[in-house]
């Protein structure tokens, strides 16, 4: 088609943009690459704002630092929650302005079950390999504002996790300088689920299955995140 300006425009979520474009030696001659950081905290609240000022309503504070929390940078899961928010206030025929905790506890819910697919088959993957104790791991690792984690704060998220969910069956992080623990990022590694740094540091192959992580955390009452919010 003559005198056709047309741009293509490929996007993908990745460690580095390496990752993104080594699939084929010649890419590099076509494509420029633009590396987009994930967003801030102060940005997914203008997310937030948007949609106050749209539709009338209004999260409060907490609301807004656990979609920010959850979101680790990437709209794809203040999109989803904000969304069904909306959603469950309109089914529920609720003429508030203030989103309850009922409807924020519900919107987190369905987007677990709405995020896409590839995070969901990876989560489930990832905890069933003959055991459920995989889930607070994930749960210590996707804690903290970094992505990359050393294996001594994952031990130390782990056992505050575990504290607060005492009918859960963990591991013994006192026996043997925490082998069981490392032995189970190790797995989590050998599968793909994980990639390891030196020195017993560990971050998600996928950094979006790390918001994944938290939005389940938050469903099961397990608050993560350690991040800065605007005042």
């Amino acid at each position: 088609m003559s005198g056709c300006n047309v741009k293509f425009i490929f996007c993908g979520v990745t460690r580095d943009l390496d990752d993104l474009l080594s699939a084929h030696e010649s890419v590099d001659r076509y494509v420029q690459g633009v590396e987009l950081k994930p967003l801030t905290a102060d940005a997914i609240w203008e997310i937030i704002d948007d949609v106050e000022l749209e539709f009338g309503v209004k999260f409060h504070r907490g609301q807004r630092v656990r979609i920010s929390q959850i979101s680790c940078g990437y709209p794809h899961f203040a999109h989803l929650i904000l969304k069904y928010s909306l959603l469950t206030m309109f089914e529920n025929e609720n003429t508030e302005e203030v989103v309850c905790s009922d409807v924020f506890t519900n919107s987190l819910r369905v987007s677990a079950e709405k995020a896409a697919t590839r995070l969901r088959t990876a989560y489930d993957a990832a905890i069933q390999k003959g055991t459920d104790r995989y889930v607070e791991v994930l749960f210590a690792l996707a804690n903290g504002p970094h992505l990359a984690r050393q294996f001594k704060e994952v031990m130390e998220d782990y056992r505050r996790i575990m504290a607060k969910r005492p009918r859960r069956n963990g591991y013994d992080i006192d026996k043997n300088n925490g082998q069981d623990l490392r032995n189970a990022l190790e797995s989590l590694y050998k599968r793909e689920f994980l990639r390891k740094g030196k020195s017993g540091w560990y971050e998600f192959s996928d950094p979006m299955l790390r918001g994944y992580v938290r939005l389940i955390a938050e469903q099961e009452g397990v608050e993560l995140g350690d991040d800065v919010f605007p005042a």
